[in-house]
């Protein structure tokens, strides 16, 4: 089974119900051309394994034998096992516990609103490029620390990540970030990160950054977007949602369930000979946690109307490396206060007539390029 290619990326979810309509939950796959790997796309065996990081663990040195899969090795806690594991874990998340989410809340709100403004009167938008990137950008790099003239550049290393997964750009901008932070330290994550008593390096803490940008800004960029397309285009869930039969909240979650913006997870690694399905998986290869293959699994039935809003998903991770509950929180949070003022602004909104909707080649982001939108011209509502 294929993992790339125009009509895999065009439409996942079809390669992966036809493997679960030929009743597969493990599947040998090409991650690409002459990259083989094992997929997972049963939910049960997919929990098994996440929560099992001696039989699968994440550390990237036991994949060497792969040296085309294109996850560099690098001392983040994605990556880490054993105590460095923890070690790393344990900084990040008290320092995502001191975020003020009430702040958040607040900052969210007036920042959907500036940008609500700002095409409100023209009829037209990019709900992608003009919405969601920079109101989660802005708000992370508050978040961070970064000072308001380094946002700009944020806001574009992020958009260079998102379309072509070079990083490069953002590791300046990193790297900036906890230099400035051990000069003037501030009430931020960058600033915590640089003091916490784990006593992370320099070089540990742009990593983290640079994880919280992958797995933190970026889902939530796409979760947001993702979200408004299914409005746009599901008549019934449209429904739902702007009578206020589902919450937005059970808006994001059934997203998170049915069309998870982290696809695949990163890759596990058997030391030793796994077998499950009657699939072998061999050592030192790479088994990928495909959210979205298990979204399809027929037990889990996220595209059932009784099951909008249903947190019976893995759209977070599993095990030790499961998402804090602080980062999950503010993406939710991030996504509620967004929507909410974006559809009490527009509630008109349309998907803009005769335009292509298309998602980037990402195995492990399910992120549209665009998102265009039509609506009727209006001024910015008042922000109480």
């Amino acid at each position: 089974m294929r993992l790339y290619g125009p009509e895999f990326f065009a439409d996942p979810h079809r390669t992966y119900r036809q493997a679960h309509h030929d009743e597969r939950l493990v599947v040998p796959v090409e991650m690409r051309p002459g990259v083989q790997a094992t997929a997972v796309i049963g939910f049960e065996h997919a929990r098994e394994i996440l929560d099992d990081p001696v039989h699968y663990p994440t550390d990237l040195s036991a994949g060497q034998a792969h040296p085309r899969v294109e996850f560099q090795d690098r001392p983040d806690l994605s990556q880490a096992t054993g105590a460095d594991h923890t070690r790393l874990r344990r900084a990040v998340r008290e320092c995502l516990e001191k975020i003020d989410q009430h702040a958040i809340r607040t900052t969210t709100r007036r920042v959907t609103a500036e940008l609500i403004a700002a095409f409100c009167r023209e009829g037209s938008a990019d709900l992608v490029g003009d919405f969601a990137i920079p109101l989660v950008v802005h708000i992370f790099s508050r978040m961070l620390g970064l000072a308001p003239e380094a946002w700009a550049e944020a806001d574009s290393a992020v958009r260079t990540l998102r379309a072509t997964a070079d990083a490069r750009a953002l590791h300046e901008v990193a790297w900036a970030a906890v230099e400035a932070a051990r000069t003037t330290p501030g009430p931020d994550v960058t600033s915590w990160l640089c003091g916490h008593p784990e006593g992370l390096d320099d070089h540990e803490v742009v990593q983290q950054l640079m994880l919280l940008h992958t797995t933190g800004c970026l889902p939530t960029v796409d979760l947001i977007a993702n979200t408004l397309l299914r409005v746009m285009t599901d008549k019934q869930f449209r429904e739902a949602v702007m009578f206020a039969a589902l919450t937005y909240r059970d808006a994001l979650e059934h997203v998170l369930a049915l069309d998870p913006p982290r696809p695949v997870l990163r890759p596990r690694w058997p030391p030793s000979l796994q077998i499950r399905d009657g699939v072998h998986m061999h050592p030192h290869q790479p088994v990928l946690i495909s959210l979205a293959g298990c979204a399809a699994d027929p037990i889990m039935g996220a595209d059932r109307t009784e099951n909008y809003g249903s947190r019976s998903h893995l759209a977070w991770g599993g095990g030790p490396h499961k998402c804090p509950a602080t980062a999950a929180a503010t993406a939710m949070l991030l996504g509620e206060e967004a929507l909410g003022l974006l559809f009490e602004s527009l509630p008109d909104m349309n998907l803009a007539p005769g335009e292509r909707i298309e998602f980037l080649p990402s195995l492990y982001h399910r992120a549209l390029v665009a998102l265009p939108v039509v609506f009727d011209p209006s001024s910015p509502l008042p922000l109480s």
